[in-house]
């Protein structure tokens, strides 16, 4: 289990830009994410082929993890969310204070996210009329954006979500 600064020091990737805040500051101010979610996406696309692409399409995808951050309604602790770049890949960390049920669910969401039938909850979720599913976001960065997703608990209140998302093949220099 990787924690606090040691997350930053992940082999071969190098820190770009990190946000954090209380939860409770986070849900009081929801509706500033997408400026988070913009602001982050424009500081890690200034230097990738097609900037304005690659920031709307990482906008869209951070922004899917902070929904979830959002979700999980736990007043305590703090969101902290970096992102981490090797070469075209792009980590997004993000810690989530969550209830230990919402962190389970987490937890399951993440590990479905490859197993059989997971294409098919995507395209259900997709089409159903029924509400909304509570996996959508993760489902979608790991079918349409090609994203490799994996989750740890840090304690029992509080989820790791890690992604890796390589949206371009070639980084200008």
């Amino acid at each position: 289990m990787v924690t606090g600064s040691e997350a930053t020091s992940t082999p071969g990737f190098e820190p770009l830009i990190e946000v954090a805040m209380t939860a409770r500051a986070f849900s009081a101010y929801w509706a500033q994410c997408s400026y988070v979610a913009t602001y982050a996406a424009r500081a890690v696309s200034h230097n990738r082929t097609d900037s304005t692409l690659y920031s709307n399409l990482f906008s869209s995808a951070i922004n899917e993890l902070l929904e979830l951050a959002y979700r999980s309604q736990h007043g305590e602790g703090v969101v902290a969310c970096r992102v981490l770049r090797r070469g075209a890949v792009d980590r997004i960390e993000i810690e989530i204070p969550c209830a230990p049920a919402h962190g389970r669910f987490l937890l399951k969401a993440v590990e479905q996210l490859s197993g059989p039938g997971s294409e098919a909850r995507y395209l259900n979720a997709l089409t159903s009329d029924e509400g909304g599913c509570p996996e959508i976001g993760l489902l979608e960065l790991a079918h349409d954006y090609g994203a490799d997703i994996s989750a740890t608990a840090e304690d029992h209140e509080q989820v790791r979500l890690t992604v890796n998302l390589r949206l371009e093949d070639q980084v200008l220099v």
